[in-house]
């Protein structure tokens, strides 16, 4: 069976700025965006403690409408994310840092004012831990 996009055009954003681990990324005004991929890369600092990174989906009034598994990454190791629509948890095992974890997300369709926040939950050393992300959507004007 072929799934057939609403007519738009695929964008990738990213937010590749270092030192800060907690991140929103909107979906703009005039715009709708149907969320095909999320591509998360975390690297910890040396300061103690288990960072929680997590992936929450929010609409315009700040309601969290899905929020994503959790990964633990401990001080001075890294772990990706990887979310898409589709995609299939091989395994049951717990996500480890140093690893990929890809899991499956719902397909959204996100409105003007709707964002994804991105952030370490524990917020161990936010301001200095790096966090990539990149997002590929089908982008719709409203």
């Amino acid at each position: 069976m072929e799934f057939v996009y609403p007519g738009g055009k695929l964008v990738l954003t990213a937010d590749e700025t270092l030192n800060d681990s907690d991140k929103n990324i909107y979906v703009p005004t005039g715009k709708r965006w149907l969320l095909l991929h999320i591509r998360i890369e975390f690297t910890a600092t040396a300061t103690l403690g288990n960072r929680t990174l997590r992936i929450e989906v929010r609409d315009a009034a700040d309601d969290i409408i899905w929020e994503s598994e959790i990964l633990q990454i401990a001080a001075s190791q890294m772990g990706i994310m990887q979310f898409a629509p589709g995609l299939v948890r091989t395994t049951n095992d717990l996500p480890v840092a140093n690893v990929t974890v890809m899991s499956a997300c719902p397909a959204f369709i996100l409105d003007a004012g709707y964002y994804l926040r991105i952030r370490d939950g524990a917020a161990v050393d936010v301001a200095v831990d790096d966090m990539i992300i990149q997002l590929m959507t089908l982008e719709i004007d409203i």
